[in-house]
């Protein structure tokens, strides 16, 4: 997309939902929880801004524990568990909002359209800058900050990769940024276990 950055700095889980807080705090409930839903559940913005209500809400009108999407680049199949603040965040953005239609946008722009992804980077930006991140902000930076956690949760690439929907886990290291050594190492030693099963 012409005149949109690509690069990302990544940042911790906790200065993404200081972010939305942020936002939030300032009256800006909707722009709020899109930062901390995108980074709670480690989705590309496009993936976020579609959500539409169906989807993350149960029969009675409560956010879902787990969600399953099918991601717009990938087309893969992905299953999402819902963290309790991002529970929180949509619970209370649904009541703030009065929405009953559950096929709407989650994070509609007033015209039953979802906002735009110029609009999220550009409050994603702001956001960042208000609690005195330096670093180059982007949607991006809010995926790695999920999928550098569940890394650190894990310390296994490979069920990290799985969850965070990338195709290897040399293409997860590398995308949270660990040096290139780690995910060579940690094929070296892959490849010395799965070695051992055909003697």
């Amino acid at each position: 997309m012409a005149g949109v950055p690509t690069a990302a700095d990544p940042i911790e889980m906790r200065k993404a939902v200081q972010m939305g807080a942020l936002l939030k705090g300032e009256g800006r409930l909707r722009d709020g929880v899109l930062i901390q839903v995108c980074a709670g559940m480690g989705l590309r913005i496009q993936d976020c801004l579609n959500l539409n209500w169906e989807k993350v809400l149960d029969d009675r009108g409560e956010p879902r524990s787990s969600v399953t999407l099918v991601e717009e680049k990938t087309g893969h199949s992905r299953l999402i568990v819902l963290f309790p603040f991002v529970r929180d965040a949509l619970q209370e953005l649904r009541a703030a909002t009065g929405s009953r239609n559950p096929s709407g946008y989650v994070f509609d722009n007033g015209k039953g359209a979802p906002i735009t992804r110029q609009y999220a980077w550009q409050l994603i930006r702001k956001a960042a800058e208000g609690i005195g991140l330096r670093a180059h902000v982007s949607p991006h930076s809010l995926r790695k900050a999920f999928c550098t956690l569940i890394y650190e949760q894990t310390r296994d690439p490979v069920l990290t990769a799985s969850i965070t929907g990338h195709r290897n886990p040399v293409q997860l290291m590398a995308y949270i940024g660990l040096p290139a050594q780690a995910a060579e190492d940690v094929w070296h030693k892959a490849t010395l276990v799965v070695g051992k099963f055909g003697r």
